[in-house]
């Protein structure tokens, strides 16, 4: 113990000989982060390139079929009769049947194709449709549904449009100025009307002088 007592005196006590001497300090190393806080030393490693294989996108029918993302669209529905428009308010929609561009209920963006189906003293409903994916029907879709109905080995009618379009997750179809906000068809169509929460209507109108009446 005496030992180490004269050592502590002789090199760093009272009993040492020479200048004062410092103790040295440890070096402050910088610390490597991503910290952003005031003081404090940041710096990044550069990132290596990644390299591998090309990223491919999703082959959904979405991107090859012309998809359109939520829009609103104002069109119109025509109907021979008043009371029919009535029963829309009060009831809902019903599907009919032998539609060109699959099952659905009809809808033109323009009013004269409308009052075409409404006839002379029909009426016209304005309404404001709610799309979420709509699909442009063209001869490319066409032959990409045609190899569907091959491959699913199902007649090619407007129930398997409106099947095919419906599981490619599709709720409605345009070809042209009419868009048909898609639904199955039943056997019992009058049993199923009902009301489609992406259908607003606006207004109803006489289709041979456009005025506007309350059904």
């Amino acid at each position: 113990m005496n030992f180490l007592q004269n050592l502590f005196a002789q090199f760093i006590g009272p009993n040492r000989s020479g200048p004062p001497r410092k103790l040295s300090r440890p070096r402050n190393h910088h610390v490597h982060s991503n910290s952003r806080r005031r003081g404090a030393y940041s710096k990044r490693r550069p990132s290596a390139p990644v390299i591998g294989f090309p990223v491919s996108k999703p082959k959904s029918i979405h991107n090859r079929a012309g998809l359109q993302q939520a829009k609103k669209l104002v069109a119109f529905h025509g109907t021979p009769d008043s009371t029919h428009a009535k029963s829309i308010f009060r009831d809902g929609w019903m599907v009919g049947s032998g539609n060109a561009y699959g099952d659905g209920i009809y809808f033109a963006t323009d009013v004269q194709t409308a009052k075409s189906y409404a006839g002379g003293s029909g009426v016209y409903l304005k309404c404001l449709l709610f799309l979420s994916r709509t699909c442009n029907w063209d001869a490319t879709t066409q032959k990409r549904y045609d190899g569907w109905c091959q491959k699913k080995g199902v007649a090619s009618n407007n129930s398997a449009k409106t099947a095919f379009l419906i599981q490619n997750g599709f709720d409605s179809v345009r070809s042209g100025n009419v868009i048909v906000m898609l639904a199955p068809q039943y056997a019992n169509p009058t049993a199923w009307k009902r009301k489609n929460k992406k259908i607003r209507i606006l207004s109803v109108h006489r289709s041979g002088n456009d005025r506007k009446i309350r059904v």
